[in-house]
């Protein structure tokens, strides 16, 4: 690989001395080379016609191309690049720098790379007006913005030499052959919303497809400019490919045959049916819908255990209780006289008398005490504590007045639950005295 320092536009002639490789040469920016009113020209000229070079440019840094063959692909990196002449085989490579983007000092590197060895070549710059194009057009094109507008299919670029076959939509599928090492370019018109399937059937060769979304006057398909690669190699004999196309326009393919044997296949380009764009739509309805259904499952389920669990051991500060009746409240805490045992509770926090000795009185489970006559009227209309507030029938507080561990779920009705309360205290009773030798 060779870098050679030159300073254009004085003409430098070269000789390729390495194949499939990448010579440089260094082109600085001096103040005499800036046009005025135009841009800079850098122009490849091959002195072999039948032996394509491909020319790239990239500021500062070198541009690299070549081929990889674990890859089984081009590998680059440019900023610019004539792929338009190294694909046609032409001897004269033009690129394009814009005279407003330059600056003295500036440098860019261009490389010049050769799959054959001893093809001298020649490099040199010059400026021309911004409109005017490079070479002259074609005889029947007209020149625009500084490219030839080409017609009768032709790609519109420095030249029209490159034609583009029309592959028909919905035909019987068509056989090209390419020689090898060549290219090959195809457009296709889309009606705006229709998607389409390319069919690929191959029958020698190795291929490699490039598509764009361009149309055909404005971008040669290419590795370096493709939205879509597809690789049709020695074992592939048929490929299918879908394509949704939004933006209704020509859609543009190339199709560059490998190295080792010339390329025969056959393409066939077909819309989508209404029926297959439905079945996919509707594919990709059931898989949404199931997917959230499976998402929704799991929540409904903890969601459900959650409820429940609510309703099972729902705390006694959200219970709603029924008020109490005279039965069940002499069933649950039965009246006593009051004695100097209990000291310390010397007041009834009901009527805020207090407790003379002998006096009837009642202590619920959270161990408050009461005139028997007083909590017996308010629990006529309440069904908590005057004091605490927890509920006066809550398992736990009638365990803790009655002294015993029940467990238990509490039921809808009082008087039943007192029912269930002591017969379960009998029923621990009767299994105590059994126990007994």
């Amino acid at each position: 690989m060779i870098i050679l320092l030159l300073f254009l536009p004085f003409a430098a002639s070269q000789l390729i001395t390495q194949t499939n490789s990448i010579e440089y040469i260094q082109l600085t920016i001096e103040e005499s080379m800036i046009p005025t009113n135009g841009d800079l020209v850098i122009q490849l000229s091959s002195k072999s016609e039948s032996v394509p070079l491909l020319m790239l440019v990239k500021k500062d840094y070198n541009p690299t191309f070549y081929f990889d063959n674990d890859k089984g692909d081009y590998v680059w990196n440019t900023t610019y690049v004539d792929f338009e002449a190294w694909s046609q085989n032409w001897p004269t490579s033009y690129i394009i720098l814009a005279g407003s983007s330059l600056a003295v000092g500036y440098t860019y590197h261009i490389g010049v790379y050769s799959e054959v060895i001893g093809v001298s070549y020649t490099l040199s710059t010059f400026s021309k007006e911004i409109d005017k194009c490079v070479p002259t057009c074609t005889p029947g094109s007209v020149c625009k913005g500084g490219m030839c507008d080409c017609s009768g299919g032709y790609y519109s670029g420095y030249e029209c030499g490159v034609i583009f076959t029309k592959v028909q939509v919905n035909d019987t599928g068509k056989d090209f052959y390419i020689k090898k090492d060549s290219w090959e370019f195809f457009y296709i018109d889309i009606a705006n919303g229709n998607d389409f399937t390319v069919e690929i059937t191959k029958k020698a060769g190795d291929m490699k497809f490039f598509f764009t979304y361009f149309t055909y006057d404005q971008i040669l398909p290419s590795m370096f400019s493709a939205d879509t690669e597809i690789c049709v190699g020695p074992a592939d004999a048929k490929a299918v490919y879908d394509f949704s196309n939004n933006i209704g326009s020509t859609w543009t393919f190339s199709v560059f045959c490998g190295k080792e044997a010339d390329c025969e296949y056959s393409i066939k380009v077909s819309y989508c049916s209404s029926w297959d764009q439905f079945y996919i739509w509707l594919t990709v309805a059931a898989v949404a819908t199931s997917s959230f259904i499976c998402c929704l499952i799991p929540i409904i389920i903890e969601t459900l255990v959650k409820l429940r669990s609510v309703h099972i051991a729902q705390p006694e500060s959200q219970r709603v209780d029924e008020p109490l009746n005279s039965e069940e409240i002499n069933k649950l805490f039965p009246s006593k006289a009051w004695s100097s045992f209990e000291r310390g509770k010397e007041s009834c926090s009901i009527c805020l008398e207090e407790f003379e000795i002998h006096s009837s009185v009642r202590m619920l489970g959270c161990e408050h005490f009461f005139h028997a006559s007083c909590i017996d009227g308010w629990a006529k209309t309440k069904s908590i504590c005057p004091l605490c507030k927890k509920s006066l029938i809550s398992i736990e507080n009638i365990q803790r007045a009655k002294g015993k561990y029940y467990s238990g779920q509490l039921p809808k009705s009082n008087l039943r639950f007192v029912e269930l309360v002591e017969s379960s205290e009998n029923g621990t009773e009767q299994e105590n005295h059994a126990a007994l030798p």
